[in-house]
């Protein structure tokens, strides 16, 4: 394990190569990544040689992971009250993004809920904003320094069952060890505003030829391996942090046209942001091939994103 320097100017310095080539994602970039960035890799042990081995128990008894702000405790409360039902020896781990008091102090007595509050103050200012999701990544690296697997799962999210064999068996026949489920109904391309390409090389041409879909980045199941850490989480943790990388220059989520040429070009302005990153960077680790990183077993969850639900039968334990 690479530990983190105590002066990282002297550190920088003395080696500015290595850390150069461990930010270049391959030959083809325009744009670099901020050298600085690197003490987040460093922080995070996206830049060990081994991770620990996986045992399929293991990988089977993940830790549930989700955030929120106030905004959205009435959706999350569903997720909460679905994990408590269906995976009762489960815990979740909540990450504070700005809950108000009184739905601070509820969330705090939930069985099953490992509270955390998010520490803005640690990273870039942009990330301060939530509308750019980069967030979500920094949770999913700090969350697997500690567990070596994990659901990520947005607060519009609910599990509908509690066997979820059929849905282990088909990852496991996987080759990646970051996976998705969820469909969206356009291509990967036309929601990517192309600055982020900059960043994050791609065969854009490829994808828009072989229609390569955009899936939801809310649902998503990951194994800390070699695999997932070092091509998948470093690239996805470096974009995250980087301004022009996850927001480019007039970004915006909201999209008029998306049912026009849904698999064409960005015409628009449309973007995904986080959802885009994870998105091209699996697409290019498999070399297109989606059946590698996705499971299209929708029938063990649901998507609700203007439920609004109340406290009431949870189950407190404090």
């Amino acid at each position: 394990m690479i530990k983190s320097p105590h002066n990282y100017k002297n550190y920088f310095y003395n080696n500015i190569t290595n850390i150069y080539d461990e930010l270049i994602y391959n030959n083809k970039m325009k744009k670099n990544f901020n050298i600085y960035l690197y003490k987040y890799l460093v922080n995070f042990n996206l830049l060990q040689t081994n991770y620990p081995n996986v045992s399929k128990k293991e990988k089977r008894n993940p830790i549930y992971v989700t955030s929120m702000s106030n905004k959205f405790v009435s959706k999350g409360i569903g997720l909460i009250k679905s994990i408590q039902k269906y995976f009762s020896n489960s815990s979740i781990i909540v990450y504070d993004l700005g809950i108000n008091k009184y739905n601070l102090k509820r969330l705090k007595k939930l069985c099953n809920v490992i509270y955390k509050k998010f520490n803005f103050k640690k990273y870039p200012k942009h990330v301060f904003d939530l509308k750019n999701y980069a967030f979500k990544a920094i949770i999913i690296a700090e969350v697997l320094r500690d567990y070596k697997a994990i659901w990520y799962i947005d607060s519009s999210v609910s599990f509908t069952r509690s066997n979820l064999t059929d849905v282990y068996n088909a990852m496991e026949l996987r080759k990646s060890s970051y996976i998705l489920h969820s469909k969206t109904f356009h291509g990967i391309v036309r929601a990517t505003v192309s600055g982020m390409f900059d960043y994050l090389p791609s065969n854009i041409e490829k994808m828009i030829e072989k229609k390569s879909l955009m899936f939801q980045a809310g649902l998503v199941y990951i194994i800390r391996d070699n695999e997932s850490m070092k091509k998948i989480i470093k690239w996805y943790v470096l974009c995250s942090l980087q301004k022009e990388c996850i927001a480019p220059k007039k970004s915006k989520k909201v999209c008029s046209s998306l049912t026009l040429n849904k698999y064409g070009y960005n015409v628009d302005d449309c973007h995904r942001f986080d959802q885009s990153i994870i998105n091209i960077i699996l697409w290019n680790n498999y070399k297109g091939n989606m059946t590698e990183y996705t499971t299209n077993i929708e029938n063990f969850y649901y998507i609700e994103r203007k439920r609004k639900e109340k406290w009431n039968h949870l189950k407190m334990c404090k």
